[in-house]
Parts: structure tokens; sequence; C-alpha cells
């Protein structure tokens, strides 16, 4: 199938999925506020998993399912189905940090993965051992940062749509291994879901994405690295969130759910300003906000602004240094 075919295909499904999803929630109040708007509209909380049947359905009617390409699809739902559950029972954040290696196993069990990552510099480089390992670290990390990282309107899936379309880039551009088959499909797939579901979530927000929807971007990029085998490339364009993950982890020192920390920011007037509370984590909302209060769309805009300057430059040094390579 054309490659349009299977955008519009994405596309279609993820349009009515999320409005279907809105509408239900909204009926069944399964709603929260958002805090950052002085009049705290209620929102449908958890509508991300959305993005998932149009991937799956851009993926499947097109044809473009492989070997490959079938156990990152399970992983990803995976990833969407713990998030819902999160959102509904509040799972601890000991079981959520043990359950997110769930999704890597059907990655690993079918191996659907080429144990031989390019690193710039030295090259390709087999890892047979280490892999496997670094697939089960990666789905975590990726989707708990994710999860971090969505505090404002629309942050989580525009960050994905730049890592994406950076990625593809890369894997045209760039030196590398060969995208493993069924990448092409994926990639269209994802990009088409969430540039569909993006205005919905984007400021003012009329869904949250919830933990099913940023748990399951966070998966999503994983399973794109791995299928673009631009694993190296995609971790250096995403160290502002791992960064922010592990300062918000050392600021709280310890796991916690998020209904129990301390919030980063106070809204006063229509402007943000930085928590006094010592309790409360380091972020890098918080950052932006220490020279001045700033409107909630700015801080969107300069989070967005960081992120694709850390794809900027990590597209360039990764180039620089690939050409050093023997």
């Amino acid at each position: 199938m054309e490659p349009a075919m299977t955008a519009i295909i994405s596309a279609a499904v993820t349009l009515a999925v999320t409005v279907i999803a809105i509408k239900v929630e909204r009926v069944l109040s399964f709603v929260s506020p958002d805090i950052h708007k002085p009049h705290k509209p209620r929102v449908p909380k958890s509508v991300g998993w959305a993005i998932y049947p149009g991937i799956l359905a851009g993926v499947l009617i097109s044809g473009g399912a492989t070997n490959y390409l079938l156990p990152h699809l399970v992983a990803i739902g995976i990833a969407a189905l713990i998030g819902f559950l999160d959102d509904i029972w509040s799972v601890s954040p000991i079981a959520k940090v043990l359950l997110f290696i769930l999704p890597a196993l059907p990655v690993i069990v079918a191996g659907a993965y080429i144990p031989r990552i390019y690193v710039p510099v030295l090259g390709v480089l087999r890892v047979t051992i280490v892999y496997p390992v670094a697939v089960l670290i990666g789905y975590t990390v990726s989707a708990n940062a994710f999860n971090m990282a969505d505090t404002h309107n629309g942050i989580v899936p525009s960050i994905a749509l730049i890592v994406l379309s950076a990625a593809a880039l890369g894997s045209v551009l760039l030196k590398g291994c060969e995208p493993l088959l069924g990448y092409e499909v994926f990639l269209i797939s994802s990009l088409a879901a969430l540039a569909t579901y993006l205005p919905f979530n984007f400021y003012p927000a009329k869904a949250f994405n919830g933990n099913s929807g940023s748990h399951m971007i966070g998966a999503l990029i994983v399973s794109a690295a791995i299928l673009a085998r631009r694993e190296y490339l995609i971790v250096m364009m995403l160290s502002p969130l791992i960064i922010n993950g592990f300062s918000i982890l050392a600021s709280i020192r310890g796991l916690k759910q998020k209904e129990r920390i301390e919030r980063p920011v106070v809204v006063k007037g229509g402007l943000l300003f930085p928590s006094r509370n010592i309790r409360s984590p380091v972020t890098l909302v918080q950052l932006f906000l220490l020279s001045r209060p700033l409107t909630e769309r700015s801080v969107i805009t300069y989070y967005l602004i960081l992120i694709g300057m850390s794809v900027t430059l990590s597209f360039v040094l990764y180039y620089l240094l690939s050409t050093l390579a023997m």
C-alpha cells in the first residue's frame, strides 16, 4: 500500500478514536482539572492511548506488519495498558517500574532487534549480551521519562513528533545500520497518528494524555530507536528528558506517586512561578521560571525550543563524529 494511504488510515482511526474517547470520558466524568489555567477547566484525563489504534490500523491494514514489527506493536500496547490501569487505580511507583519490564519482553523473546549498534567514531559494535539488558532498561527509562515530562499541554506528543522526524531524517542522511524491515510503515503510521492527536492535547488542551498516553509514547520512541537502528542518536536527542527525570528522582529522593509530590510551579494571576517549597522537585520547567514568571504558553514554547536545540545539536554532533569513524 502507498505510504500516503497508510498515513490516511492511521490519521482517520486516530481521529475517530480520540473524539469518541473524549466524549465517553466526559460522560463518565473521567476528567482532571487543568491546574495551570486560572479557571481550572476539567479535561478528559486519559486520551493519549487513542494514538495506538491509529498506529495499529495503519500498520495492519497496509500489510506492513513484519516479524520484527509485530512484537514492537505488542510492546507499545502493553505500555498503554499499564498506563491506563495507572490512570484508574494509581499503581505504586515501585510496581510501575517493575511492570515496565513487560513491554520489553515481547521484543526480547521474539528477537525483534539486531544486537549491533552504530556508535560514531567506534563504528558498528556487536553487543549480543548487553543489548537485551539495554532494551529492558530502555523501555522503563523512556516510559517514565516521558511521563515525568508530561506537565504541560502538548509537550509529550510534540517531542515525539520532533524526535521521530529527526530519526527518520537521520536514517537517510547519517551513517548507521540499515533499519529493520517494517520500520518505514511503522514510522509513517506513528507520525500520522501523533500529528492527528496533537491538536487535541496542545494548548489549550481538550484532552490529556494521561499515563496511558505518556507511557505509551515513551515505549513508542524506544521501539522506533530499535527499528530505525539509530539507538545512539535517539538517546542523544532525548538527553533533556533523561536529565529531567533523574533530576526529579534525585530531588524527591526516590520513587513516589505523582499525587504525593509537591508541585514544582505555582500559578498566580495566569503566570507560573517556581515553587519555593524545598520538597518540590527540580524540573526543567522550574528552571525556565527562575529568571522571571512565564505564561503556560511561554513555558511550552521554551520547552520545545530546548528539545529542538537538543535534536539539532545531537544531529550535527553525530554527523561530525561519524566522519571520524574508521
